[in-house]
């Protein structure tokens, strides 16, 4: 079931609150983003550090989350024109086929090759 988010919420503020309410050991998190010192908590907390894009889905799957609301809380930040485009994309495909929707986007998802839709 996915959660709401306040909708100003900042990739900082999202990141602490799930961290803090995870338990998860910050050591786990900070090999998560590539790090064997978990000072880049802080920095990531602090603003002065950007979670990467593909560290959402193993960060999500760590703290037990929503790896699409956490997706969106970082794209509306770091990129909120592709959050525009992949809303908008969304909708279109409701909109022009009801019956197939998000189902027909799985069967086409990803659109070219190299890009894996397996979780690892």
């Amino acid at each position: 079931m996915r959660t709401q988010h306040e909708e100003n919420i900042t990739v900082a503020e999202y990141f602490a609150r799930t961290l803090n309410r995870s338990g998860v050991d910050p050591e786990k998190i900070a090999k998560l983003l590539g790090h064997d010192n978990p000072a880049i908590i802080r920095f990531v907390i602090s603003g002065h550090a950007k979670l990467p894009v593909s560290s959402i889905l193993p960060l999500a799957a760590a703290f037990g989350i929503d790896p699409l609301d956490f997706l969106a809380v970082v794209l509306r930040e770091y990129c909120p024109d592709v959050l525009e485009a992949i809303t908008r994309a969304i909708y279109q495909l409701d909109a022009v086929d009801p019956t197939g929707g998000l189902a027909h986007l799985m069967d086409r998802w990803p659109p070219y090759p190299g890009v894996s839709a397996t979780l690892t």
